[in-house]
């Protein structure tokens, strides 16, 4: 090659990159962004396409994205959600500056390999579309943030979703997951994790490393067990397990000392551990439809916690360890096998709303009378032939259900006496 071409070839390169430069400008910030006009019409976009930074185009029932969304080239936020859309144009994935990609709500059923190209891609929502299968090169997004695929048909993921290390929150519910890749483990930025009814059978070993995470929906899946690193999870605030298989918990779920919310209705739960207690800053647990027959007396230590649901398990004798939560409002124990009350409830002096409906309590202790707040309590369908006179110092109480026990009928013309008057008698 000689000189002359050499250098006619240097000053095409440099007049090439001066143009790319020209017609693609760097990324705005985020304060920037807001002094920016949103645009809403499409016609109107392409009037000044080099102008457009942030274009939301929703719900309108678009069968198509237009390929002319590639002259968009200085796009950093595209809302394109609740069309009808069925695959992306290839022009899409030359926006690279695109940070925000929002397509939920429309019919589409592939990601294109393409999708690597989008370089400064924070946030990817895909929420309510047809997507079976996820291409590897999705992978290839080390700026995303916020991934959301709610609502579609995943069997699986790509094995290598780990290298997303700065990954905050993954929106996985309502898919068809049976498994979860091991390398999750590595998205050690996480924070919001939800895969609520999958058909998940089990946890990767490693999941304990999410040591950031806040809150975790697992959630209508079929898992029968938690792997031991659970327990590392120490940020955890929210966390349900609801409507799976377990028969049991891991020792390590009472390390979880941040834990304020816990789902563990319609399991198979037959006991807790005694480490459940260490959870200090719990302030609402479901255990309602497992088969439990006593609680640990640690349970005494949660002295946070503000609502109890125990309905619907075997429950014989009434939780002492119940009565040591000062700031209980709500104790839920219908549908177990309680034959009576103890002594100890007169210590639940801040309780407000006490369910004992469908047991076989044959009485009610005295004692009752000294719960200062209660507003609302239920008896019905117990086995009960007359009701405390103390009763009456309930001057707070709303409600009292007494249907569906066995009072003769000389005594339930009587019961009235026994109620505030500010109470509404509930009998049949």
């Amino acid at each position: 090659m000689t000189r002359l071409s050499t250098f006619c070839l240097f000053v095409l390169c440099t007049l090439l990159s001066s143009h790319l430069c020209f017609a693609q400008k760097k990324l705005k910030t985020a304060a920037q962004l807001k002094k920016e006009t949103v645009y809403k019409s499409w016609p109107e976009a392409m009037e000044h396409p080099k102008s457009v930074y942030i274009l939301r185009v929703e719900n309108k029932e678009m069968p198509i994205m237009p390929q002319d969304v590639g002259k968009f080239v200085n796009l950093q936020e595209l809302y394109f959600g609740g069309n009808k859309i069925e695959e992306l144009p290839v022009e899409l994935f030359k926006l690279t500056n695109l940070q925000k990609l929002y397509l939920g709500e429309n019919k589409i059923e592939k990601i294109p390999t393409e999708i690597a190209k989008l370089v400064n891609l924070e946030e990817l929502d895909l929420f309510n579309n047809k997507l079976k299968i996820l291409p590897d090169e999705l992978c290839k997004l080390t700026k995303l943030r916020k991934l959301i695929l709610n609502w579609n048909e995943l069997q699986m993921l790509p094995s290598q979703i780990g290298e997303l290390k700065q990954l905050t929150v993954l929106n996985l519910e309502q898919n068809k997951l049976a498994s979860l890749p091991e390398s999750l483990s590595n998205l050690v930025e996480m924070e919001d994790l939800r895969l609520f009814q999958n058909e998940l059978l089990n946890l990767p070993a490693g999941i304990g490393k999410l040591s950031k995470i806040r809150s975790l929906n697992l959630g209508t899946n079929k898992l029968t067990t938690l792997p031991n690193s659970f327990g590392d999870l120490a940020n955890l605030e929210w966390l349900s397990i609801e409507a799976n298989q377990l028969e049991s918990l891991p020792s390590s779920i009472g390390s979880l000392r941040l834990l304020r919310e816990l789902f563990l209705q319609n399991n198979k739960l037959k006991v807790l551990p005694e480490e459940i207690g260490n959870l200090g800053e719990l302030e609402r647990i479901e255990l309602r439809k497992n088969n439990l027959n006593s609680l640990p007396i640690g349970i005494s230590k949660w002295k946070k916690i503000k609502a109890l649901d125990l309905a619907g398990n075997s429950i014989c004798i009434f939780p002492v360890g119940a009565c040591m939560m000062p700031s209980l409002r709500s104790i839920n124990l219908q549908n177990n096998k309680l034959t009576k009350l103890c002594p100890e409830i007169a210590s639940m002096g801040s309780l407000q709303t006490f369910n004992l409906s469908d047991n076989m309590i044959v009485s009610v202790d005295a004692s009752i009378g000294k719960m200062a707040d209660l507003e609302c309590l239920n008896l019905a369908k117990n086995k009960l032939k007359k009701l405390p006179e103390q009763l009456k110092n309930l001057k707070k109480l709303k409600s009292l259900d007494v249907q569906n026990n066995p009072f003769d009928k000389k005594y339930k013309s009587t019961i009235n006496k026994f109620v505030p008057s500010s109470a509404q008698l509930i009998t049949n």
